[in-house]
Parts: C-alpha cells; sequence; structure tokens
C-alpha cells in the first residue's frame, strides 16, 4: 500500500500500549489496528513481544491476559515478517539489534521504540528515523 509508512515498533511500546492503553504507545497501537502504517516485523521480535507479555509479573500485574492473544494476532497476521534479516551490530545492548536488522531488511522507514539508551539517541540508522511513539504520532497525524 504506497504511502503508507513502514514501521518497526519495539517491544517496549507493545508492552507499554497494552499496560496504558492512553498514553502515546497505546496511540501507537491504535494507529496499527487502524492499518495508519505497515507494521514490519521478524519471528524473533515477535517472539520476544509475546513472551514479555506473557511474563507472569506483566500479566497477572496488570491483567492482560485477554490482550495477548489480541496483540499476538495483531504482531502475525498485519506485519510483513522479514524472515532473513541481514546482520547488525550497532547498539550498546546486543538485543537491540534484531529491531535495526529488521528495520534494514523490510526497507522500513521508521523504528518507534521508547529505548532512550540503546535505540532512540541514534536518531536515524541506515535511512531508518528512529523515533519516540510521541514523535512518530506526530508524523502520522494528519
Amino acid at each position: 500500500m504506497p504511502g503508507k509508512p513502514r514501521v518497526v515498533v519495539d517491544t517496549n511500546v507493545f508492552v507499554s500500549g497494552v499496560i496504558n492503553p492512553a498514553g502515546s504507545p497505546g496511540a501507537v497501537l491504535k494507529a496499527l489496528r487502524k492499518k495508519r502504517f505497515i507494521l514490519v516485523s521478524s519471528g524473533a521480535i515477535n517472539d520476544e513481544i509475546t513472551e514479555v507479555l506473557a511474563r507472569p509479573h506483566i500479566r497477572d500485574r496488570y491483567h492482560i491476559a485477554d490482550r495477548i492473544f489480541d496483540i499476538s494476532f495483531m504482531i502475525w497476521e498485519l506485519a510483513q515478517i522479514v524472515t532473513d534479516p541481514p546482520p547488525v551490530k550497532i547498539s550498546s545492548d546486543p538485543k537491540d539489534d534484531k529491531f535495526l536488522a529488521a528495520a534494514l531488511g523490510g526497507q522500513a522507514d521508521y523504528l518507534v521504540t521508547g529505548d532512550i539508551g540503546d535505540l532512540l539517541h541514534l536518531h536515524e540508522y541506515r535511512g531508518v528515523t528512529i523515533l519516540s511513539p510521541k514523535e512518530f504520532l506526530s508524523v502520522i497525524t494528519d
């Protein structure tokens, strides 16, 4: 679908958006449901999202068990899955490289993250603009 931005969304945005639907991460998830952008992801990212949401200290504390299925469906059915992302070793946290790899492999325009320490400070990586949820919402809001 031409015109829609291609976007990788970090696990922390999904978790924050599920826990607090009223915040900026929640608004990013609503925009995804409304198909305002094309979600680009990978199996490793999707597995991490569902694993983190299912952790008992998150699932039970925030009473989100019923939302885990919805999010799982959304990330596997709506996303364009990058099956062979290129190797990336740039982040100070090696676990974050998978988001940059999916962004490059999926020709994403944006990486949306709340990770101030490891990803947001990069601002841009090989043509992929790295934004906070609030910054991204200003990009997709008419």
